[in-house]
C-alpha cells in the first residue's frame, strides 16, 4: 500500500476527541501544578473548590475549542482538496507541516467563543463586568495570552489529526488485507480440483463427551475465537483442530463460504443476509439465531457466486436478502 485514502472517519465524530482532550488538559494543569504547586492551592482553597472550578472553567471550555478544531480540520482538507497521502516519511512530514498554519491562526477563530463560555460557566451566577474586562477580556487581543494557547492548540490539532491518520491506515490494511484473502481463496478455487470427491466428507471434534467423527455437510459453522476452532453442528458446539485457513481449503466450496477471518458458514443453512452498517453485511441463519455473522462489503461478489453456485445445486432452498433489518 503506497499512499493512504484519507476517510477522516474520527474526525467526522467530534465526540471521538474527549477522551484526547481531557488527557492534554490534564497534562498542562499537571505541569501548572509542578511549577506552582502552592499558589495553585492558595488561589483554589480546598480541593473540592479546584475541582468545580478544573471542570467547569477550565476543561469544558475547551470542548468548544476541540469541536471548533474538528470542523477547521475538515474544512481545511475540502478547501485544500487533501484526500490522499503517500506514505512514505518526505509526503507524511508535509502532511503534517500544511496543517502547522490552521493552528496558527485558529486561536482567533475559537477564543472569543471559548473565553465567553469559560466566564459564563466560571462566575455562573454572579457576572460581574469589571471582572470580564480584568481576567478574560485581555485573552481577545494581548499577544501574550496567544502565545500562552499556542502550545495546548498546536499539541491538541497534531494529536487529532495523527490519531485520524493512524485509524485510516488501520481501516484500510483491514480492507486491504480482506481483498488479499478474497483473491487468494479465488485463487484456491481456480486450482483446486473439480471433483466434489476430493473435498473433506468428515472432520475430527471434540466433544464433551470426548472424541467423534463429524458429517462436514451437516455441520452449519466453522468458527475461531481467539485460539479455539469450533464447528456448530446439530448435535451441539464442538471443538476441532483445523484452522480456518486449512478448512478453507479442504471444504466444498459450492456449500461452504468464508465471510470473514473468523468464520466459514455452511451455505445450505443460510437463510438471508442484509446490508447492516459501516459497510458491512450481516448473514442470518435460523439454526444459529444467537450469531451475528458479519461480512465485509469486499466479499459481496464472491458472496453472491457462492450462493448462485450453491441455490443451482440445490433449488429447493430459498434465500431473502434483506434491505434493513435489525440486529
Amino acid at each position: 500500500m503506497r499512499e493512504l485514502v484519507l476517510q477522516r472517519s474520527f474526525l467526522k465524530k467530534p465526540f471521538n476527541g474527549v477522551i484526547a482532550l481531557f488527557i492534554i488538559v490534564a497534562l498542562f494543569e499537571m505541569i501548572i501544578w509542578a511549577v506552582n504547586p502552592s499558589g495553585r492551592t492558595i488561589f483554589y482553597r480546598g480541593f473540592f473548590p479546584y475541582l468545580v472550578n478544573w471542570f467547569l472553567g477550565v476543561y469544558a471550555p475547551e470542548i468548544i475549542t476541540l469541536y471548533i478544531l474538528f470542523l477547521l480540520i475538515n474544512v481545511y482538507h475540502r478547501i485544500f482538496k487533501i484526500k490522499k497521502v503517500r506514505l512514505n516519511i518526505k509526503h507524511l512530514l508535509l502532511y503534517e507541516f500544511s496543517f502547522l498554519p490552521l493552528f496558527l491562526i485558529s486561536y482567533y477563530i475559537f477564543i472569543p467563543i471559548t473565553l465567553h463560555a469559560r466566564f459564563l460557566l466560571r462566575q455562573f451566577p454572579n457576572y460581574q463586568l469589571d471582572i470580564y474586562e480584568r481576567d478574560y477580556l485581555p485573552y481577545l487581543y494581548k499577544i501574550d495570552a496567544y502565545f500562552v494557547y499556542l502550545p495546548f492548540v498546536v499539541i491538541l490539532g497534531y494529536l487529532l489529526l495523527n490519531i485520524s491518520l493512524v485509524i485510516d491506515f488501520v481501516q484500510s490494511s483491514r480492507v486491504h488485507q480482506e481483498k488479499l484473502e478474497e483473491l487468494n481463496a479465488e485463487i484456491s478455487n481456480i486450482s483446486a480440483p473439480a471433483s466434489s470427491d476430493s473435498y473433506l466428507k468428515v472432520i475430527e471434534a471434540r466433544g464433551p463427551n470426548g472424541e467423534t467423527l463429524l458429517n462436514v455437510d451437516e455441520c452449519y459453522l466453522f468458527e475461531t475465537t481467539g485460539h479455539d476452532h469450533n464447528v456448530e453442528h446439530a448435535n451441539g458446539r464442538f471443538r476441532v483442530s483445523k484452522p480456518l485457513t486449512v478448512l478453507e481449503n479442504e471444504l466444498d466450496p459450492k456449500i461452504f463460504f468464508r465471510g470473514n477471518r473468523n468464520y466459514i458458514i455452511n451455505l445450505n443453512y443460510l437463510d438471508s443476509y442484509a446490508y447492516w452498517e459501516k459497510g458491512k453485511y450481516i448473514l442470518y441463519s435460523d439454526v444459529l439465531p444467537d450469531k451475528e455473522l458479519l461480512m465485509p462489503r469486499a466479499r459481496m461478489q464472491s458472496f453472491k457466486a457462492a450462493l448462485t453456485t450453491n441455490r443451482a445445486l440445490a433449488p429447493s432452498l430459498s434465500l431473502t436478502e434483506g434491505l434493513s433489518r435489525s440486529v
